[in-house]
């Protein structure tokens, strides 16, 4: 991946053998990673949990539009129905993040000693 900083920019090589183009195995993983949310597993506890449950609505709602987008409506489908009200607070933690004039993705100086 290459990362230019000024202008804002991102780049990287998209081709057929890609991992991100094979969508079941992602939306498989993504089950994994709910099921360990729901199990408490990841650090945070209690206090974290709308923080994460809106950061894994980003996660379902983007890999929902892939699966759609690539035909499988029945995976797009029940990745909606499980995650909607996750997707919600990712759309509510957005649009918070754009009233107040943050930008959802921030870049923080490393201090060096």
């Amino acid at each position: 991946m290459i990362l230019v900083l000024a202008p804002d920019t991102v780049w990287y090589r998209m081709h057929s053998t890609n991992a991100v183009s094979k969508i079941s195995p992602f939306i498989e993983g993504i089950y994994v990673l709910l099921a360990k949310a729901r199990a408490g597993l990841y650090p945070g506890g209690r206090e974290s949990w709308v923080e994460r449950s809106a950061w894994f609505g980003g996660l379902i709602f983007y890999w929902m539009k892939t699966a759609m987008r690539a035909g499988l409506y029945r995976d797009g489908f029940i990745l909606l129905a499980s995650g909607w009200w996750m997707i919600l607070l990712a759309i509510i933690r957005r649009g918070t993040a754009w009233l107040v004039g943050r930008k959802p993705l921030e870049i923080l100086p490393l201090e060096h000693d």
